[in-house]
């Protein structure tokens, strides 16, 4: 049986994060892939009782794995998880990160195929002992929400009662010492005449890392650094259309969505000096500003906030950088991958081919 056949035109995308916590970039991640699906004509089902088609499973809960271990077509798993994206992220990571790394081994090698989202991501899944063949594939992001034009900046600038001279330097991303929450706050401080916002909140509750420190963060903050809390994307888009830059000092990303957003929004981009970001923005080698401490930072937020021009030549080199991950186009590419692996007579095996990273 082939994706040709009628049976297998069905995608069933399955993230449990529908019923329990949002708002986080997997849940994202799969909204907008589903969204990009159904768009281009695919059956797309979310969290359906199919037992055939594709099962293409985002998120790594026991009904997740319930669902891949009885599942009779084709199973993929993005890999949106791994253990270094667990450190600074949850509570625990120490006491119980050898067991959930058994854990996320024994998920994914339930699957056909696993999608990392990026070659980093693929050599963490490989050190675990990942068996699975392995394709890396990035996230599908759907631009629209963030594009605008100079009066959609105007009417989100009023919407946010930021006046037109403020410099507003924007980051968005949960409240976790990972995402270099402290290091924002830090350059706050320096440039006390620019207007910094941080949209994102706690949302593992008791769970999370950090949440003493990120406590401090928010209570000690200066009077130019706003934290909106947890908001919904059409909000998000809006902080991103009214910015002037962006930046993300993550500490570890898998792929960074925030930051494409971003880039889709045409902003700026001053990011930390991962090695996933030299990846994700590799076909721009000039599409983001990196820098691998604070006064790193500061020097180029001075630099932008001075010069009007050398803003707009960054977020159209950022613009320009973020177009291949549009949504249609990187679903087009993972629907070529289940016409290709529905094709290798591996469906119904439970077992899974030879490892491979592409």
């Amino acid at each position: 049986m082939t994706l040709g056949e009628p049976a297998l035109l069905r995608i069933n995308h399955v993230s449990e994060s529908v019923s329990t916590v949002q708002g986080h970039g997997v849940h994202t991640a799969f909204c907008d892939l589903a969204a990009a699906h159904a768009s281009l004509g695919f059956d797309v089902g979310i969290n359906e009782d199919w037992r055939d088609g594709v099962l293409h499973v985002h998120t790594l809960g026991p009904a997740s794995l319930r669902r891949l271990r009885r599942h009779r077509g084709l199973r993929v798993v993005s890999a949106h998880v791994t253990p270094g994206s667990l450190e600074g992220s949850l509570v625990g990571v120490r006491l119980y990160g050898s067991a959930f790394t058994a854990y996320l081994r024994t998920f994914y090698n339930q699957a056909h195929l696993v999608l990392a989202v990026s070659a980093a991501a693929a050599a963490e899944l490989r050190e675990i002992g990942v068996r699975t063949a392995i394709e890396v594939v990035p996230n599908a992001v759907l631009a629209e929400p963030f594009q605008g034009s100079p009066a959609h900046r105007v009417s989100a600038r009023a919407a946010l009662a930021l006046d037109a001279d403020d410099f507003v330097v924007l980051g968005v991303g949960q409240l976790q010492p990972r995402k270099g929450v402290q290091e924002f706050a830090d350059c706050a401080r320096a440039l006390p005449d620019a207007r910094f916002v941080w949209v994102g909140g706690t949302l593992f509750g008791a769970a999370s890392a950090g949440r003493g420190e990120m406590s401090r963060v928010v209570a000690d903050a200066p009077s130019n650094l706003r934290f909106t809390g947890q908001l919904a994307r059409p909000e998000v888009a809006r902080y991103c259309r009214a910015a002037d830059v962006f930046l993300f000092p993550s500490r570890h990303e898998t792929f960074g969505m925030a930051p494409v957003e971003a880039g889709f929004a045409g902003l700026p981009l001053v990011l930390s000096d991962l090695p996933v970001f030299a990846e994700v923005f590799g076909a721009r080698p000039d599409a983001y500003l990196q820098a691998a401490d604070v006064d790193g930072y500061v020097a180029h937020l001075r630099a932008l906030r001075a010069d009007p021009e050398l803003r707009a030549r960054a977020g159209a080199r950022a613009a320009g950088a973020v177009a291949r991950y549009e949504g249609s186009r990187v679903a087009e590419q993972i629907a070529d991958l289940y016409r290709i692996w529905s094709g290798l007579g591996v469906l119904g095996t439970g077992t899974a081919p030879t490892a491979q990273v592409g």
